[in-house]
């Protein structure tokens, strides 16, 4: 879900009218996530993908002393192929063509563009496998991106948010310390440090990735 929803909410941003997701992006689904490219593959995406037509999110924002939510479907239609060769680069033409895919709900792209964080695909492709890290990785690169000012946010908050189950309370700040020195890593310009009641965010020295709308602006011009 994450993946397609990353994948469809990039065409958005680039063109600000596709939502349809060819079913030839497979592929990257696979590499992104350490698969091979092979029959059983193809297959075993293809019943994930086909359990998320079913899916809609339930969005809440609360903001200026207000709160509103809504119930959003992930998807507006979908079309796939009933069968796949056991060679399908060589053998079947629909993965070079737009003939199959998923078209993106019209309401969860416009949320998408107003409200959330385009993910640099190093991140998948960095912790492919583990999607425990993935999930600590992502969450901390979406609180640094969107911090304006700096804040703390208290280890019991980033228990609830992650909904870290781990009996052991000192295994926690282990690891998002862990996950803090990655990202630092990968992104020198986020500012980002554990003390002894939580995680500091401050407002980021560059992006990552550019800001939508803000082209490759740095941060000192916005």
């Amino acid at each position: 879900m994450h993946w397609l929803f990353d994948r469809g909410l990039r065409q958005t941003w680039n063109t600000n009218t596709c939502r349809v997701i060819p079913y030839r992006s497979t592929r990257e689904y696979l590499v992104d996530c350490g698969m091979t490219d092979g029959e059983e593959n193809y297959q075993r995406v293809k019943e994930g993908f086909r359990r998320l037509t079913g899916l809609a999110i339930t969005v809440e924002i609360e903001a200026n002393g207000e709160e509103s939510g809504a119930i959003i479907p992930l998807l507006d239609g979908w079309y796939l192929p009933q069968s796949i060769d056991s060679h399908p680069k060589l053998s079947q033409p629909w993965l070079e063509e737009d003939q199959y895919g998923f078209v993106l709900s019209r309401e969860l792209c416009e949320h998408g563009r107003k409200h959330c964080v385009r993910i640099p695909r190093a991140m998948w492709r960095l912790l492919k496998g583990k999607p425990r890290k993935v999930g600590i990785l992502l969450w901390l690169y979406t609180r640094a991106w969107a911090a304006k000012s700096e804040s703390l946010v208290k280890w019991e908050i980033i228990r609830e948010q992650l909904w870290y189950d781990e009996s052991n309370p000192r295994k926690l700040p282990g690891e998002m310390k862990n996950a803090v020195s990655l990202l630092c890593v990968m992104w020198p310009g986020a500012n980002i440090r554990a003390v002894k009641d939580g995680l500091v965010f401050g407002r980021a020295k560059s992006y990552l990735i550019a800001k939508q709308g803000s082209g490759n602006r740095n941060l000192e011009e916005d």
